[in-house]
């Protein structure tokens, strides 16, 4: 009986070539080899089992019905390299793939701010992150992402595991200019300046319904609605009116300015989730741990604890 631990792969990888090229010279040059190369590993097979698998003949060897069977039972440890080849490339491709991280928006637009520093992060751990704009929920059990980060609620459904990054106050700003004109003439901020809402919503408390309770404490008129962050964040930079924003992103505007302290009501924390079999877990760890350096690191920004100082009437 052949002792496997004495088995060389490419022992039987050199026959089941002569098997196929009928001659030493073209399953050499097949395999990339020399012919005595192939000659050794041939006899050394041989030797191994105890009998020849070749007739030689003057122009080509035959195989001898010994080797006819093994030529037979090889082929399908052959399929089965190739097919291993095949995974192990797979994986190595899939590993190399980028991390799907789904994200609100406005987590997006933080991200986005942060592109320069995750750049040199991912470029020093060899790996690639791909943000996922949605609101909705994306499948990580389906594989539709590796990483989810939401705010406040978790939709903790199947093996999925999840962390708290941090959390994110939101603040009411303006455009410098308009607002700063009211602050001067000693007026309230908010005195007679149009308000730019977040969709109507059914939900109490929202920060929809904060807004308008809000505005229509300070006089204002809620004339526009806009609902997605970067738009709104647009319109409040043209003048538009002031709004809701995040403080990260309005406290970095200079032609913005707050118009109140965070409501701690409306803060919400930060949460990444991730499945617990992903389909690249050596990337999917290390963006994991990207990220949650970059919201520690930006912590005080993403709290409005770095800037925005809140203007008081005179």
């Amino acid at each position: 009986m052949i002792d496997l631990a004495t088995l060389d792969w490419e022992d039987v990888r050199a026959f089941l070539e002569i098997a196929r090229r009928g001659n030493l010279p073209d399953a050499a040059r097949a395999l990339g080899v020399s012919a005595a190369t192939i000659g050794r590993r041939l006899q050394r097979l041989e030797r191994l089992v105890g009998a020849a698998l070749f007739d030689r003949l003057p122009n080509r060897l035959a195989l001898t019905a010994l080797g006819r069977e093994l030529a037979e039972a090889g082929a399908a440890m052959r399929q089965g390299a190739e097919a291993f080849a095949r995974m192990a490339m797979a994986g190595t491709a899939l590993d190399r793939a980028p991390v799907r991280v789904t994200a609100t928006g406005s987590l997006s637009l933080f991200l986005a701010g942060q592109a320069g520093w995750l750049a040199d992060r991912l470029a020093e751990a060899g790996a690639a992150m791909e943000i996922l704009t949605s609101k909705a929920t994306l499948d990580l059990a389906g594989g539709e992402a590796e990483i989810a980060l939401r705010m406040r609620r978790l939709p903790l459904e199947g093996p999925l595991t999840a962390r708290r990054l941090g959390r994110v106050a939101f603040g009411v700003y303006a455009a410098r200019a308009a607002a700063g004109q009211r602050i001067e003439a000693g007026e309230s901020a908010w005195a007679s300046l149009p308000v730019i809402g977040l969709p109507l919503t059914g939900r109490a408390p929202s920060q929809s319904r904060w807004l308008d309770d809000r505005a229509a404490a300070q006089g204002s008129r809620v004339g526009l609605r806009i609902a997605d962050v970067s738009a709104r964040h647009r319109a409040v930079r043209a003048g538009g009116g002031a709004s809701l924003l995040p403080c990260f992103l309005g406290d970095a505007d200079p032609l913005l300015v707050r118009l109140s302290e965070p409501p701690e009501e409306l803060a919400e924390d930060v949460h990444l989730m991730r499945h617990d079999q992903p389909r690249n877990p050596s990337a999917t760890r290390a963006v994991t741990e990207i990220l949650a350096a970059l919201f520690q690191e930006q912590g005080r920004a993403l709290r409005g604890e770095a800037g925005g100082a809140v203007p008081s009437p005179a």
